[in-house]
């Protein structure tokens, strides 16, 4: 027996440790959160079989639920008029003409005929009007009780005297986005219906304040202000999968609902708490929701009312393409921007853009928000990362879907590395080009004839330069030059009075020469007479030697030949 009963007790703690897993997988699923099988089967390799098993018996629910499921959430709950029974439309179905099946009649939640709620009644079909807690774009929101249900409910009401069908189709946009959104972090609708010509939507009632009004009594902390807006991300990925848009995400669409441990033991008790101040110190953290779809746009099944061009919105939390006239077009990074918005005024307490609405406009569509960490240096740099990727001009930069803004978040506060990466000088300059392509072009030409000029400039700098060398240059050779020529003049003239010497010198030589050569001539004419003479002189002679001979021959003294 003591054998059984040890071989037992290990069984019993394996399927205990189980079931608390799966205890634990299954409230993250209800939360919302997206339940990574992988990750799960590596967290648990011990139970990799029994989890398996599990998530195969879950697919194969989850294909039969997801078309009852589908149709659950494209209905409107609306209440007749006549009989206040309730009746469910599905989504497509016409509000202009809607029978009752209990009663038979006819009414419609669109016409003219719709009037307002007189703000001085106490009561409102079997609704006990309690407080009203807020106004909207097309009506005001009362907390009140229903008296058939015993709860505490919100009723939004027109406020407009008479709306025309346009503006119904707006005021009940609000209950057709919601009534398809079942998440703890969204509002949801219970019913339509119309009292006296009034029309009515009834939501839940959360007690506490606007995101707004929570802000301006207390500041949250970075990490707060992170938990957040990664549990409104959540909320808004929930929406976006349903194909549901917001488009006119801020603060005072985000209700705090935050309890005190004397509310959190009057729930209990069934008993309804006053709305608390945001700034008392008792409160636990809130927990926020969703609230007011009046803008939403559904992508799947919706034939929209707006028309290109007009601006949807609140501008200071408008994305660029909604700044642009295309809030028809826009898909779920549309409100990823608008939280990012939130997130900044979050952490620095100032909107990235400031203005009137033309010039937030203009500021959302071309300028790039300042750094958060400007505003306030104790912004964490992956907090402000995350935000800035979050405000960028171009949706591609943006993350793809709120789920993963939520991630990178969770990161931050885990500690664990960001997918956000902060954007460099150079890209922030091309993303600033590609937005403004005629300032670009300008500012490219400008720089381009700044740059020429300048380059222009320099060559002349550079071309005078050496031109200016040269001439020194020229100048000293011209100085050396003329100082030679100064010295050369001094020498010629020295020379010139040598020459001068010289030539009067070679003059009198000159002189000299010809009388020399007078003389030559006169000597020679001289020895020539002399010479004749001479010669006359020997014939003379000979002639008279000859004489003699002839004369001693004949005396007979000497011979002729003695002669020769």
């Amino acid at each position: 027996m003591m054998s059984d009963d040890a071989s037992s007790s290990p069984s019993s703690a394996h399927q205990r440790q189980l079931d608390e897993i799966l205890a634990a997988l299954m409230r993250a699923d209800d939360d919302g959160e997206t339940v990574d099988r992988e990750q799960w089967l590596a967290q648990h390799p011990e139970f990799a079989a029994e989890l398996g098993e599990f998530f195969a018996k879950n697919e194969r629910l989850e294909k039969l639920v997801r078309p009852l499921r589908q149709a659950a959430a494209n209905v409107l709950h609306v209440r007749c008029p006549h009989c206040h029974n309730p009746i469910e439309l599905l989504d497509e179905a016409p509000l202009a003409d809607i029978s009752c099946p209990s009663c038979g009649s006819s009414f419609s939640l669109i016409g003219d005929q719709t009037m307002s709620h007189d703000a001085r009644m106490k009561s409102f079909g079997h609704f006990e009007l309690l407080d009203r807690v807020g106004m909207g774009q097309f009506g005001s929101v009362w907390k009140a009780r229903d008296t058939k249900l015993d709860r505490v409910v919100a009723i939004k009401i027109p406020r407009n005297a008479r709306m025309d069908a346009a503006q119904t189709e707006m005021f009940l946009r609000d209950a057709r986005a919601a009534a398809q959104l079942k998440h703890p972090n969204i509002v949801s609708v219970h019913e339509v219906g119309k009292q006296d010509d009034t029309m009515y939507i009834v939501s839940d009632f959360i007690q506490g304040a606007t995101l707004k009004e929570w802000t301006d009594a207390k500041r949250l902390t970075p990490r707060e202000a992170a938990e957040l807006c990664a549990n409104i991300a959540k909320a808004l990925h929930h929406a976006h999968e349903a194909g549901v848009i917001h488009r006119d995400l801020k603060p005072s669409n985000i209700m705090l609902e935050v309890k005190s441990q004397e509310s959190s033991v009057n729930s209990q008790t069934g008993s309804d708490s006053p709305a608390l101040d945001p700034g008392l110190s008792t409160l636990n953290f809130p927990e926020p929701h969703i609230v007011d779809f009046g803008l939403a746009k559904r992508d799947a099944g919706e034939i929209t009312m707006t028309v290109e061009g007009q601006i949807l919105g609140t501008p200071a939390y408008m994305c660029p393409e909604q700044a642009r006239g295309d809030g028809h077009a826009v898909d779920r990074r549309a409100d990823i921007y608008s939280l990012g918005v939130i997130l900044y005024e979050l952490l620095t307490g100032e909107l990235p853009f400031r203005g009137d609405k033309q010039m937030l406009l203009v500021q959302i569509l071309q300028d790039e928000p300042p750094s958060p960490r400007k505003l306030n240096s104790g912004v964490p740099r992956d907090l402000e990362t995350i935000c800035l990727k979050c405000l960028a001009k171009d949706a591609t930069h943006r993350y793809d879907h709120a789920l993963q803004f939520a991630h990178d978040l969770e990161c931050f506060l885990g500690g664990a590395p960001i997918l956000a990466r902060p954007v460099g000088r150079n890209e922030r300059m091309w993303r600033w080009c590609r937005r403004n392509p005629t300032m670009a072009g300008l500012s490219a030409a400008t720089l381009l004839l700044l740059a020429a000029i300048s380059v222009v400039t320099t060559l002349g700098y550079f071309r005078e330069a050496k031109l200016h060398d040269q001439t020194e240059i020229a100048r000293a050779d011209l100085e050396q030059s003329y100082e030679h020529l100064k010295l050369e003049k001094q020498r010629s003239s020295g020379f010139q009075t040598e020459v001068r010497q010289w030539e009067k010198s070679a003059a009198e030589m000159t002189a000299v020469v010809e009388d020399l050569a007078r003389r030559r001539d006169q000597l020679d004419e001289s020895l020539a007479q002399g010479e004749r003479q001479l010669a006359g002189n020997e014939e003379q002679l000979f002639a008279t030697a000859m004489e003699l001979a002839r004369e001693a021959r004949r005396g007979g003294q000497i011979e002729l030949a003695d002669y020769y």
